[in-house]
């Protein structure tokens, strides 16, 4: 029998894996999308470049943010 201890931590490893899968997809998209659109820093204009910044960087924290969550230990009172 498996135990409740591996099942939860399959679905934390499961959830995270479907996260970063999202995110990276969606960075896709938005690269593509502004790739070509400029002459400066790989053909992005500078303002799609400091967007794509931003978004890398969002999804970063996000990323570390839903980590926190599904692995932060939980109290039962």
């Amino acid at each position: 029998m498996v135990s409740q201890s591996v099942i939860r931590r399959s679905w934390n490893i499961l959830s995270l894996l479907v996260v970063v899968w999202v995110l990276c997809l969606a960075g896709l998209q938005l690269y593509n999308i502004a790739w070509g659109t400029g002459i400066w820093l790989g053909q992005f204009a500078p303002t799609w470049a400091l967007l794509f910044l931003f978004f890398i960087v969002f999804c970063i924290l996000f990323l570390v943010g839903i980590e926190a969550v599904v692995w932060a230990p939980q109290y039962s009172a």
